[in-house]
């Protein structure tokens, strides 16, 4: 199905950008941080508010440029991260730049929502998502490898972990 968020694997159980923020300090490999910082993008691509044409596509590209700094700042700005929300949002506002027609003829938010999609979709291919293990003050205190459908991965299973 076209823009089906869960290809993302793993990080797709939130549903929310906040959760997503609140999740990416804990992963580990850049693989699967460049994926979760694609996911959050492509989330923010459908959480703007439609309303009129130029609105829609003014919405969208706040929501994503709102979304890119929360994603760099969750990341402490690490370049696996501020280089996948760049090169998505630039990606967006080129599309949309691209379908603009004078001053009045704009992308529908659907068409908006999509290009966010296939910008974010090349970094959905993590299976294994290694996971910093967090103590009450936001100390590394373990690690753990989960698949894609949350269940951990025993490091007998696992090399390299």
């Amino acid at each position: 199905m076209l823009n089906d968020l869960t290809i993302f694997g793993y990080v797709s159980r939130f549903k929310t950008l906040p959760e997503v923020y609140a999740f990416l300090p804990s992963v580990m490999a850049d693989d699967a941080r460049a994926a979760t910082a694609a996911y959050g993008m492509a989330l923010a691509g459908r959480s703007f508010t439609r309303e009129h044409w130029w609105e829609d596509v003014r919405s969208a590209l706040d929501s994503l440029a709102r979304a890119k700094a929360e994603l760099d700042i969750a990341s402490t700005h690490t370049e696996p991260v501020f280089s996948v929300t760049s090169r998505i949002l630039f990606a967006v506002q080129k599309f949309a730049e691209g379908r603009r027609i004078g001053a009045t003829e704009w992308p529908s938010a659907d068409e908006v929502s999509a290009a966010v999609f296939l910008a974010a979709k090349p970094y959905a291919t993590i299976t294994r998502w290694k996971l910093n293990v967090l103590g009450q003050r936001g100390e590394i205190i373990g690690m753990r490898t989960l698949d894609n459908n949350g269940l951990e991965i025993p490091p007998d299973k696992n090399p390299g972990a």
